[in-house]
């Protein structure tokens, strides 16, 4: 299963100026490829200010691993993302 949801925030970082900032949050559950395929779709946006969130929610298929890979292989993709990686009893945030 994999869902997009999208959140705006105020912008206060890196000293940008005042503004909102689009938050994509992908959350992804044993569905690797419909979620490259949602990152590909964010990506492919023509608007400026947005930063994606991908949240693994404890998958069993390797798909945070799948994903972090495509991720790295398109590197452009890498400086505009944030990962969240939920376990059976914690959650961390994580870089690939």
């Amino acid at each position: 299963m994999s869902k997009l949801l999208f959140g705006v925030l105020p912008l206060s970082r890196r000293g940008e100026s005042d503004g909102m900032c689009i938050y994509p949050i992908l959350i992804n559950w044993n569905d690797w490829k419909n979620t490259i395929e949602r990152l590909e779709s964010v990506f492919s946006l023509k608007c400026h200010g947005y930063r994606v969130v991908v949240c693994d929610s404890a998958s069993a298929d390797g798909s945070f691993a799948r994903i972090a890979k495509c991720v790295t292989a398109t590197n452009s993709y890498s400086n505009s993302m944030d990962w969240v990686k939920l376990a059976k009893r914690n959650c961390s945030r994580l870089r690939p």
